[in-house]
């Protein structure tokens, strides 16, 4: 055990004796899938790695499947897990019939070493943890999970923006978030949010069901990506290009401004015709369908400096990282915002929505613009070009100075929040 492990074991005061319980449900449905990583996903394997470091003696499994069936996961199964979906997320497999192969294998024995396993509840104090938001709109399931575990329940709450927003959420989605706040509001024995924004947004649900538990914010974990390897063994036509670009990673959701980055686009090759910026998005297949897809469609201009990417692993997304003018971030309301904070770790500069969940995870290093001013992220990423540029090179100089909270520190905290309710 590492100085720092025994450090946070002291800290949380051993976080008195007792099982810890973490709920995987999220990751092991991702097991051994070549997608890019969610900060869903980050924020559980984090979790996973410390406990497992820290507390290996009383540290417990669990997970839902998506059949419905709830139960416990030994700690070798899910070892052997989080090495397999490091492999997807950190290498990258020149053969795409062997990285194929390697997929559903992984699948497959995943199917297998994860499925859960009955248990009997042990006496003595018990905490079941989760960071996702896994089956937390089921209310019959967590019931359930609650009856069979026994146990103070402790989750992890982000993403309140949306509230704010319902113009821009279909109805089903929307419904269902709400009624996930309304879960964790009366059933949760203490919430943990990943900032002081989400915390008020979610504080009339805690009024509402009547339940003064405590909600604790703790800012989330920013450790580095793996550092580029010498040899890219991706082929040449994959590999990003000389060509001045910046960087937007979004989900597919309609709470991104996508639409507006296209128009700024449009205007800035106007302006500067083959010398414009490229764009990459990643993160999303390419909109054929959609009214996105047709604009691009009918301009071979913005096809020519506008490209999709799906997925990538940590490597290429290192790799492009160091390689962008910017992170861009035009969106309405916060989804997958750990990557600012990720990016501002590598160096990278962020352009990103003046929304206050981005200033706390930032710590106000990046630069913020309302996500309805066109004009306005036109004038920066004009400015951002030039990575000399005094706008740029002014940020450059902040990230010098700033030191993110690293997810060993993140998890100290939530060790003391556990250790309150023990």
């Amino acid at each position: 055990m590492t100085g720092s492990s025994n450090q946070a074991l002291n800290d949380s005061s051993e976080a008195r004796d007792g099982e810890i319980i973490l709920d995987v449900s999220w990751l092991t449905e991702r097991a051994g899938k070549a997608v890019m990583t969610d900060g869903v996903s980050r924020i559980e394997m984090a979790w996973i790695k410390l406990l497992l470091g820290w507390f290996s003696d009383r540290i417990a499994f669990a997970r839902l499947n998506r059949w419905g069936r709830y139960g416990r996961l030994s700690q070798s199964a899910v070892l052997t897990m989080i090495e397999q979906t490091e492999k997807v997320w950190q290498e990258s497999e020149p053969n795409q019939l062997t990285q194929n192969f390697r997929q559903k294998f992984y699948q497959a024995k995943a199917l297998i070493e994860l499925w859960p396993h009955l248990f009997t509840p042990q006496r003595g104090i018990k905490i079941l943890l989760q960071a996702s938001p896994h089956h937390l709109d089921n209310e019959a399931a967590l019931k359930d999970i609650l009856n069979k575990e026994q146990a103070s329940f402790i989750c992890l709450l982000y993403d309140t923006e949306m509230l704010e927003y319902p113009e821009y959420v279909p109805t089903p989605e929307w419904q269902n978030f709400k009624k996930r706040l309304d879960i964790i509001a009366r059933y949760a024995d203490c919430v943990i949010t990943d900032s002081e924004a989400t915390r008020n947004r979610f504080l009339p649900f805690m009024a509402e069901a009547g339940r003064p538990i405590p909600v604790v914010t703790i800012p989330l974990g920013a450790d580095a990506l793996p550092h580029l390897k010498k040899a890219d063994p991706r082929p040449k036509s994959e590999q990003i290009s000389d060509h001045p670009y910046f960087l937007a990673i979004e989900s597919d959701h309609a709470g991104n401004n996508t639409e507006m980055l296209v128009t700024v686009w449009k205007r800035l090759i106007l302006q500067l015709g083959t010398k414009a910026p490229d764009l990459l998005i990643l993160g999303q297949r390419h909109p054929e369908n959609s009214k996105l897809g047709k604009m691009l469609a009918r301009n071979p201009d913005l096809q020519r400096h506008i490209r999709f990417r799906e997925s990538c692993n940590d490597q290429q997304l290192s790799h492009m990282m160091q390689e962008a003018r910017a992170l861009l971030k035009p969106a309405f309301f916060a989804r997958r915002g750990m990557v600012i904070a990720e990016a501002l770790r590598h160096g990278l500069p962020v352009l990103a929505s003046d929304i206050a969940v981005y200033r706390e995870i930032s710590s106000n290093m990046a630069d913020y613009i309302d996500p309805l001013n066109g004009s306005a992220w036109e004038e920066a990423i004009s400015e951002y070009m030039n990575p000399f540029s005094t706008r740029r090179q002014t940020q450059v100089m902040r990230l010098k100075g700033w030191h993110p909270m690293l997810w060993q520190d993140h998890m100290r905290k939530v060790l003391a929040v556990i250790a309150a309710q023990s």
